[in-house]
This record gives structure tokens, C-alpha cells and sequence, in this order.
């Protein structure tokens, strides 16, 4: 599973212009398993302190090592560009410290 985290700020619409089109990337690479009892998740997972996350589920077609590493390549690849097409970024961790009436040396 993997987990998406973009900006805090991002807009609904630009969440879910993301999440829609992982969607139709995971149907329509033939990266990924898509039978019946596959799972397919692709999701707005909620929200933490420094992001939205949305998440990705799904089998590769093929258990091989070097299988995986080309799809996780071309998927993480596909986010960057994706997020960047939806105008808005990946979070990373961030915390904001205010310092009042306070004088530092």
C-alpha cells in the first residue's frame, strides 16, 4: 500500500483530480491484477497534520522482484506527474512554532 500525502491546501477539486486519475491508471496501465478478487483501492484516506492522504492498493501482475521495482517506478513516476498536472504538491511533515512577547538574545 502506498500512501499520497498532497498539501493541506489542496482543493477539493484538484484531491480529487488526483484520485481519478490513479484510477484510471491502475485500470489502464496493465500494470496491476484486475481480476475479481484483486484488490483495487484507490482512495482519499482522510486527513493528518500536515496532509491529504490519498492511498494506493493493488497487486502487480507479476510477483517478480523486477517486475515490482519497474511498476513502483513508473507508478511513483505517474503521482509526480499527476499531482503536478492537478496543480498542487506532496506534502512532507511541517510544524509552525509561534513565539510571542518573547526576546531572543
Amino acid at each position: 500500500m502506498l500512501s499520497i500525502p498532497l498539501l493541506l491546501d489542496s482543493t477539493e477539486a484538484q484531491v480529487l483530480q488526483v484520485r481519478d486519475t490513479l484510477r484510471e491508471h491502475l485500470s489502464a496501465c496493465g500494470d496491476f491484477e484486475l481480476s475479481e478478487e484483486a484488490p483495487k483501492h484507490v482512495y482519499v484516506e482522510g486527513l493528518s497534520e500536515s496532509a491529504v492522504t490519498i492511498i494506493f492498493y493493488a497487486w502487480t501482475t507479476t510477483p517478480e522482484y523486477d517486475n515490482f521495482l519497474r511498476v513502483n517506478e513508473s507508478l511513483s513516476l505517474k503521482i509526480l506527474e499527476t499531482v503536478r498536472a492537478a496543480g498542487t504538491e506532496l506534502a512532507y511533515p511541517t510544524q509552525s512554532i509561534n513565539l510571542r512577547g518573547s526576546a531572543i538574545p
